[in-house]
């Protein structure tokens, strides 16, 4: 099923999938795992992140499970459409962004506690 919403500052509808979180879900995974596809991501993402996950990854992954992978909103900034999800573990709360172009290539890649 999807959600409809719209905030008062966008005025693009965003439609919310349970798919598309799964997929979400799924690439934040494989990112932690080292098993993401570069290609999937632009070069300076590509640079910036794969450089870094093994501390990253390293980190998350001495966290417990993950207690809930939700959707918290998207915002549009030019020809990116920016993902947020709220990712809970019993330790903490990590926010994750994640924005894509035309392309559906990934652009913009975060992580941050909440």
């Amino acid at each position: 099923s999807k959600i409809y919403h719209q905030s008062p500052r966008r005025t693009r509808r965003t439609i919310f999938s349970s798919g598309a979180t799964a997929g979400y879900k799924a690439l934040f995974e494989r990112v932690i795992a080292g098993t993401a596809d570069k290609a999937e991501f632009s070069p300076e993402v590509q640079q910036a992140l794969f450089g870094q996950s093994d501390r990253l990854a390293e980190f998350v992954k001495g966290l417990s499970p993950i207690q809930k992978f939700s959707f918290s909103g998207s915002r549009t900034e030019g020809d990116v459409i920016i993902r947020t999800y709220d990712i809970e573990y019993k330790e903490m709360t990590l926010v994750l962004m994640v924005g894509r172009d035309k392309a559906n290539r990934v652009v913009a890649f975060g992580l941050n506690p909440a």
